[in-house]
């Protein structure tokens, strides 16, 4: 997965919060990658955003548990508890995605929304 969030977004490789030493530390890449989609939220770079939600809805139902864990804790984590992505996660998730993302925070695995 870091190959490909490395490949699909050279952005987040150019900003802030890319760490080339976080690479070997998939939790903490990912969730370096989540505080960049907050970023690009923030800044209104609606391209960039789009990127993200098609990675996502194209992704997330090919990868293993692992893979899953690590949208959670790095991105939807990250992001949700920001009120715009939030909005834009549940207009644009695949529905099966949205599904697991309204399961998880059913059962509160997701703490602090919107604090």
């Amino acid at each position: 997965m870091i190959n490909k969030i490395k490949n699909i977004f050279p952005e987040f490789k150019e900003s802030r919060f890319y760490n080339k030493e976080h690479e070997n530390l998939p939790n903490i890449f990912v969730g370096d990658f989540g505080d960049f989609a907050v970023d690009e939220i923030e800044k209104g770079n609606t391209s960039e955003v789009e990127k993200i939600i098609n990675f996502i809805n194209s992704t997330y139902e090919d990868l293993d548990d692992e893979g899953k864990n690590l949208i959670w804790i790095g991105v939807f984590e990250v992001v949700a508890g920001n009120k715009k992505w939030h909005s834009v996660l549940l207009k644009n998730l695949k529905e099966s995605v949205k599904t697991e993302y309204f399961r998880r925070f059913e059962k509160q695995e997701v703490s602090g929304i919107f604090d």
